[in-house]
């Protein structure tokens, strides 16, 4: 009996003992069930897969965030080991651990402008204090415009001046209203892969897709020194019928899978390269 109780508290200290080395690793995606999220989920499937292929022990937590911004910080500050942004956010806050990065998509940046006031041009409203653009708070888009003021500092007012919804459905109601507090609202940005189906269908025929394109931002590059934004269209499906006769052209910025190399062990790291490679493969 005692041999059983001494044998027994040995396989209970080795258990213990191996739940101690396994090294804790943050993933800090985007909203809850978002695109951001979904992939974070993703990769730590991969990254699970490839450390137990090499025998490593890790536990990985995917976490939720409200942005770009809050993930780099979460980086650098430690508080995350991986990360989902937008491209643009690591030219509007440095990080600054050593990290490696993977393409995880490309995302548009949409104008959605009131009918009425018609500016269908992102560019027409550049320096004109008379009308107001409209942005979700921390979002994407207020990452984007940041990066956007970069690049042109034409749009320094329309940055400092824009009406900062509390979310998507508040910034169009507000865009389809055609002005607040007294000043016209010319539209609102958004960054992602498509708007959403739901506000399409309840706005339609009070707002439209316009093009949100400037050249200025054609010579903008990222940390790498690589191109920043790319020109694309935004097609009907994307839009939702919220667009006339032609696809307007905008800018796409790559959505980045981010990793910091200053993890417990090279093995590690190898897992983590490998794991989000694999699970970002064919992602477009």
């Amino acid at each position: 009996m005692k041999k059983s109780l001494i044998a027994l508290a040995g396989v209970a200290s080795m258990a213990l003992s191996m739940t101690a080395l396994a090294d804790d690793f943050v993933i800090s995606t985007g909203t809850e069930g978002g695109g951001y999220w979904s992939k974070g989920l993703g990769i730590k499937s991969q990254i699970l897969k490839r450390a137990a292929k090499d025998k490593i022990r890790v536990d990985i937590e995917v976490i939720d965030s409200t942005g770009s911004l809050e993930n780099i910080s979460r980086l650098n500050d430690g508080d995350a080991h991986l990360i989902l942004v937008q491209n643009d956010a690591r030219n509007v806050m440095p990080i600054t651990v050593p990290y490696k990065t993977k393409p995880a998509g490309r995302e548009y940046i949409f104008w959605v402008y009131n009918v009425e006031n018609d500016y269908d041009d992102f560019e027409d409203i550049e320096g004109n204090t008379d009308v107001a653009m409209v942005m979700v708070d921390d979002s994407g888009a207020t990452v984007t415009m940041s990066s956007f003021v970069r690049e042109d500092s034409g749009y320094t007012d329309n940055e400092k001046f824009a009406v900062m919804a509390d979310d998507l459905e508040d910034a169009f109601d507000i865009v389809a209203a055609g002005s607040y507090e007294g000043k016209k609202v010319a539209g609102l940005l958004y960054v992602g892969s498509r708007l959403p189906q739901s506000l399409a269908a309840e706005f339609k025929g009070m707002v439209k897709v316009g093009s949100a394109t400037d050249s200025d931002f054609d010579d903008a590059v990222d940390a790498d020194g690589n191109d920043l934004y790319s020109e694309c269209e935004i097609t009907m499906k994307q839009a939702y019928g919220l667009i006339g006769y032609s696809d307007p052209d905008t800018v796409c910025v790559n959505a980045v899978a981010v990793y910091t190399t200053d993890l417990e062990s090279a093995k590690l790291v190898k897992a983590v390269r490998k794991g989000t490679s694999k699970a970002l493969r064919g992602v477009k």
